[in-house]
């Protein structure tokens, strides 16, 4: 449950709010069930409704991590842009604390509390950890080495290699985020096109379950 909490918080929702309301639509199935055996008298139907509230809570509560997967994406993509921003400031001559300025003002609005954290955290604190701390609200390994190299130019004094050195990581994990976007899109069209297969496989188990259902209602009658 606690695990529960922090992903409902990391969404920025909830946690009791979310919890009571999936638990109360999966009592409103539950009883649906029950309420249409007493109108139907088919003994199936509370089963049914059982099975239905239990798939409900189980998709209900496991979506949080595909909800955490998906904003973590949109991060890391809103992260590219504002280093995109951040890459053209340090080109132009700007210091990597005003390059960071600049690129928290322009950017979006998953990565901008986290630019600002990170200006904040070097305000106070000279050292890594700020770098390490803005690593951390992201999955991908990589960009925690951008940020890395980011704190090596502050420590040589952002001289012309170890800018080239960040341009270089940063255009190849660019390039790779972009690949791996266009290869999920070709994933989810390929998943789109055998929807209406598996639409069709659930519409004949359904009136296969209804036909055996009334069958067994006959002969319960009998």
């Amino acid at each position: 449950m606690k695990k529960l909490n922090e992903k409902i918080l990391s969404l920025g929702k909830n946690p009791s709010k979310e919890i009571g309301l999936g638990l109360a639509i999966a009592l409103i199935l539950l009883l649906a069930g029950v309420g249409a055996y007493f109108l139907f008298r088919i003994i199936t139907l509370p089963v049914f409704g059982i099975l239905l509230s239990l798939v409900f809570l189980i998709y209900y509560f496991n979506r949080y991590d595909v909800l955490l997967k998906e904003k973590d994406e949109k991060a890391t993509l809103e992260f590219i842009e504002a280093f995109t921003y951040f890459s053209i400031h340090l080109s132009n001559g700007y210091n990597v604390y005003r390059a960071f300025e600049e690129s928290a003002a322009l950017s979006k609005e998953n990565v901008k509390p986290y630019l600002e954290e990170l200006l904040e955290g070097i305000d106070n604190d000279k050292g890594l950890s700020p770098y390490l701390k803005f690593a951390s609200h992201f999955s991908s390994l990589t960009v925690k080495d951008v940020m890395l190299s980011v704190y090596q130019m502050v420590e040589e004094g952002e001289n012309k290699e170890r800018v080239r050195q960040f341009l270089d990581l940063f255009s190849s994990f660019s390039q790779d985020r972009h690949q791996k976007e266009k290869e999920d899109r070709r994933s989810l069209l390929g998943k789109l096109e055998s929807l209406p297969l598996i639409g069709s496989g659930a519409t004949i188990l359904m009136v296969t379950a209804a036909v055996i259902a009334i069958i067994g209602e006959y002969y319960h009658v009998l």
